[in-house]
Order: C-alpha cells, then structure tokens, then sequence
C-alpha cells in the first residue's frame, strides 16, 4: 500500500510537470517551495508551487478494511492551479475514494445540460407522492461515468430493477462563437403494468427529441398538404429572363374576383330556395340572428392562406389558397405586340360550404378556382344534357 501511494504521487507530480506550459527557450522552472511527507500507516500528504504561477496540494488518507473480504484504500483530497495561455487562472480541486470514484470540481469544467421539462416534472411528482407510494430504492448492477476535458462526458447505469441509462455529450458549435450540448441517450425502465417502456433521445440546438413506441404521435398530415408540398418540392421557382415584372395588381384582382363569385354564387343558392317554403316560414318564423361559433383565418408569407367558419345555424365554410406558377404561350396583342412565353402567378384556391335547406337537407358545394375558371362540385347542382 505504501509502494503505491508513493507511485501514484509520484505518477501525479510528474504528470503536472509535464503538463505545465512549457518556457520559451526550453529553461527549467525553478521549485520556489516544496513539501512531502509520507507515514508509517500509509497516509501523505504533498504540496509544491513553482516559479511560472503552478500550485498543486494533495493528501492521502487511509481507510481501513471493514471486513476480512476487504483491503484498506486511500482516500485522496488535493487541487492544483496554474495560469492558461490566456491569462487565466485554472484551478481543479478534487477527491477520490473507493465509493464515488474520481470527483473533480472547478469552473472551467463543462456542466451536463439541464433536466428536460418533462423528466424534471417527473421528478417532482414522484417527490409529492407519499412514501409508501414510492418506489423502493434500488441497487446499481453497473455505474460509470466520464468526464474530459473537451467538454465530452459519458454515463451510465443500471439497477437491479432494470432500468437502464446511457448517455453521450459533447461541445458543439452552433455559431460564429457559440458553442452548445449536444447529448444522444437512451433510458429504459419496467413500467408497473409489467411492460417495459425505452425512449431514446437527442438534444442539440433543435430541441430535446424524444422517440419511444409509448409516445403520443402527432396526426398524419392531410392528403392535400402532402399534394401540395409534394408540387411545390418539384416546382421550384426558377425565375426566367423573359418573364415580364410581375403585375401585382392583376393578382389582386383575380383574388377580389375570385372571393366576389364565391360570395355570389352563395347569395345564389341562398336566394334559390324555393319561394312557398321561404314564403312560409316568414310568416310562421322569426328570424334569428346567426352566431358565429368557431372561426379560423391564417396568412402566411408565402401567400398561401386558409380560413373557415361555423355559424350556430350550420353554416360551414372552408377555403384554402396558394400561390401557382402556370406558363403562358407566346401570344400576340390586338394592336401586333408580341408577348413572349412567360411564367405567371396565380392564385388557387379550394374550399367547401355547406347548410341546410328548408326541408332539412344538408347542401355541401366544393369548388376548385384557378387558371382554368370556377369549378364547382355538390350533388344538388343541375347538370348538363349529354
């Protein structure tokens, strides 16, 4: 035990010296002071301090044997300090004994990231709960962990329970002089219903990103975004030199164009209802003011937009538009202009309204309006002779 002690900080002293930045010209450092001492039971302790600013201090403790199965360690305590190329000072204090292993401490040391939310709230329920509702404690099988000096750092565990940790961190640059965690784990545990439950996750500058079968999944996207997004990704903007500038106000008026026929074709159906019915209930009826109970309406930058409505009578309307580029031919002007084939934007749009008429019929219309005009749909429209 001796011989050890004395190799480990021999081991250690050595590994400081050589660490230490190096003068210019290759001359030694001078030791301005020193002290060691070494007992007959195997303690020690050491401390030295050189010329260029490095200190370093450690004792040795022994910890006797509890049982016949045992041997005695050494339990160490110690710190060292020493000025960085920049002008900083460095400085590490640490311990190390045969139950928590090696423990370093100082500021320049990287931190593991911060509890997620959702584990953090866990936690917290788990310490609310009584304690005959807890989980009893539990053994660790396997611990470890390690800390560099890069700013990696890696663990893990498990217990006698199964549950099971692993967990991997390193410094990441996320910006011109921003550096960031960026950790990939797993964890696993026996659920009380006797499953067990595993989620693996990432946590970087995109946010913590949880994967487990158990886990709650959004809602498929709908079809018609799928199409949409599907178009756009094999129709990307590619603008031409012989396109002309775009006419802003042309889109506009098609927009106006388009909502005015929307709003008109409604008033349309509205006002055909048939006339003995609309008669009758005027008389018999009061009319009562419709609220609107739901409403949605949503712009974005690109141009594409969605809205939708119900009223507490069982008026529904949705509409969703987008932006479309279409090619126009090469035509030719009433007064001998020639217009070169061109791309063009054009809004549109698709959507659906439905109510119900005087004798209880639901009545739905679904409509599509872009380059090629109006284009409605709906079982109650007359349709044209063959």
């Amino acid at each position: 035990m001796k011989n050890f002690a004395l190799c480990l900080s021999a081991a250690a002293l050595l590994c400081l010296v050589n660490a230490a930045p190096k003068p210019q010209g290759g001359e030694p450092i001078a030791i301005i002071s020193q002290e060691s001492n070494i007992e007959p039971d195997g303690a020690y302790n050491y401390a030295y301090e050189t010329a260029n600013g490095i200190k370093a201090e450690e004792t040795g403790t022994v910890k006797k044997a509890t049982s016949p199965d045992s041997t005695d360690v050494i339990i160490v305590k110690g710190s060292v300090s020493y000025t960085s190329p920049e002008g900083e000072l460095i400085t590490l204090n640490y311990a190390a004994d045969d139950e928590n292993g090696f423990q370093p401490q100082g500021a320049h040391l990287p931190t593991p990231p911060p509890i997620p939310p959702a584990i953090q709230k866990a936690l917290d329920y788990l310490l609310s709960l009584p304690p005959a509702q807890r989980r009893h404690q539990v053994d660790f099988i396997t611990n470890e962990s390690n800390v560099e000096y890069n700013g990696k750092f890696y663990y893990q565990y498990e217990l006698l329970d199964g549950s099971k940790a692993i967990q991997n961190g390193e410094l990441k640059k996320i910006g011109e002089d921003q550096y960031g965690e960026a950790v990939k784990g797993y964890f696993s545990f026996p659920g009380d219903d006797g499953q067990e439950y595993s989620i693996s996750y990432t946590a970087d500058e995109n946010g913590y990103r949880p994967v487990g079968d158990h886990l709650p999944t959004p809602p498929p996207t709908p079809e018609s975004v799928l199409k949409t997004l599907k178009y756009l990704a094999e129709h990307p903007y590619q603008p031409s030199e012989k396109q002309p500038p775009t006419d802003n106000s042309k889109l506009n008026r098609m927009y106006k164009f388009v909502t005015v026929l929307c709003s008109a074709l409604l008033l349309t159906y509205v006002l055909a209802r048939p006339q003995d019915a609309r008669a009758a209930s005027s008389i018999t009826t009061t009319t009562t003011q419709a609220s609107i109970i739901q409403q949605e309406n949503v712009n974005n930058a690109d141009g594409s937009f969605n809205s939708s409505y119900e009223t507490s009578n069982g008026i529904r309307v949705e509409n969703v538009g987008y932006l479309k580029r279409i090619i126009i031919p090469k035509t030719e002007t009433s007064d001998g202009q020639v217009i070169d084939e061109h791309e063009e934007l054009v809004l549109v749009q698709t959507g659906s309204y439905s109510y119900s008429d005087p004798e209880g019929n639901i009545i739905t219309l679904r409509y599509v309006a872009d380059e090629n005009g109006f284009q409605p749909e709906g079982d109650h429209l007359p349709v044209a002779p063959q």
